[in-house]
């Protein structure tokens, strides 16, 4: 492998000699343009290989250079806007390959939550390993469940001329995704060399990169572009179906759907074309919906309040603190505390006072 380290020897600096380049070594590149011609004939390589003798050199300079089997490499390898990039399980290979640390272990915090798919998912996951020179434990960054909600990491991919998008497998496979997110953490942070720089499909997929041919991702095109195709409706309920899928754990659903049927009314929509719009921009659809979850119950408070403060009270309410006089009528207490006649020349009080008084 390539180092620019140099080596001390008798009190001098001596560069450390390189491993000669498969591109400017003759022997060597002619003997890869004739592996590559191989595999490109293969019909066991990927679509990006085939018949693309420079995809099948370049893989198997990869290949050579963090000393991993080309077959391998190739099946795990995808194209990224020109840029190669590997799946997730290569990153924990090629971390255990570097010879530096013991395989990878995972400290996951679980809890008894959910995903949007009714799938157990933990609340965060770290990537640890002994460092096989010191004995010291080395941790990764934690991934936690509010980095990949926060990151839009959950959120349904790709979408794409009338192919409905497809849930995360954030929401899919959590336990795996905080593996895999973790491992590729710990390896950019503690071994970068190991994996040279190049991303993960994980990844690719979670800052919507979409599979545009087999094994080459593109960016997901933004929505509501001038020059954008207008959407079909097959399109529309697909993307009103993704939504309907992605909604949070624990929201109110019957105030949801008279959300949605007021404000499509609102803006002359379907119901379908409004959740297809929000798909674009589900952080404001959602701040607005609780702005008007909470304006809809502070409406209702008032409403009940004043119901109760307008309703008549009934001849038993009335009556209830007021006594017959033996005078003729009803009286409060007030009023008959006031009485004259309450207590006659005998100190014989009267019957109604001195029943109810306190």
């Amino acid at each position: 492998m390539e180092s620019n380290a140099l080596a001390v020897q008798n009190g001098q600096n001596l560069p450390v000699e390189r491993a000669n380049s498969l591109f400017f070594d003759v022997a060597r590149f002619a003997h890869a343009k004739n592996v590559g011609e191989m595999l490109a004939k293969s019909t066991m390589v990927p679509d990006h290989f085939k018949n693309n003798l420079g995809n099948c050199v370049i893989a198997l300079n990869l290949a050579d250079r963090i000393g991993v089997d080309v077959f391998m490499m190739m099946q795990s390898m995808y194209i990224v806007h020109g840029r190669p990039g590997i799946e997730g399980k290569l990153v924990i290979a090629l971390i255990s390959a570097c010879g530096r640390f013991s395989p990878l272990e995972y400290d996951i915090q679980s809890s008894d939550k959910k995903t949007a798919k009714g799938v157990s998912r933990p609340d965060s996951c770290v990537a640890f390993a002994t460092d096989l020179k010191t004995g010291r434990v080395v941790r990764g960054p934690a991934v936690t469940w509010e980095m990949v909600e926060a990151e839009g990491w959950s959120l349904p991919k790709g979408g794409k001329d009338g192919k409905p998008p497809q849930p995360s497998k954030w929401v899919t496979l959590p336990d795996l995704m905080f593996r895999y997110r973790s491992a590729t953490l710990f390896g950019r942070v503690h071994c970068p060399g190991a994996m040279l720089g190049l991303r993960t499909t994980e990844e690719i997929e979670d800052i919507e990169m979409i599979e545009v041919e087999n094994g080459t991702y593109e960016k997901q095109p933004e929505a509501h572009l001038a020059d954008a195709p207008v959407v079909n409706e097959v399109s529309t309920e697909n993307l009103a179906t993704a939504f309907d899928a992605a909604v949070p754990e624990g929201t109110d659903m019957v105030a949801l759907e008279a959300f949605v049927t007021k404000y499509a009314a609102h803006t002359k929509q379907t119901a379908a074309e409004l959740k297809a719009d929000a798909m674009a921009d589900q952080p404001g659809f959602w701040k607005g919906f609780s702005a008007w979850v909470k304006q809809e119950n502070a409406k209702k408070a008032k409403a009940a309040g004043a119901e109760k403060k307008a309703e008549p009270e009934t001849a038993t309410d009335l009556l209830a603190d007021r006594f017959e006089c033996p005078n003729g009528g009803f009286v409060t207490l007030a009023i008959c505390a006031d009485c004259k006649s309450k207590v006659d020349g005998q100190n014989v009080f009267c019957p109604v006072y001195a029943a109810n008084k306190k």
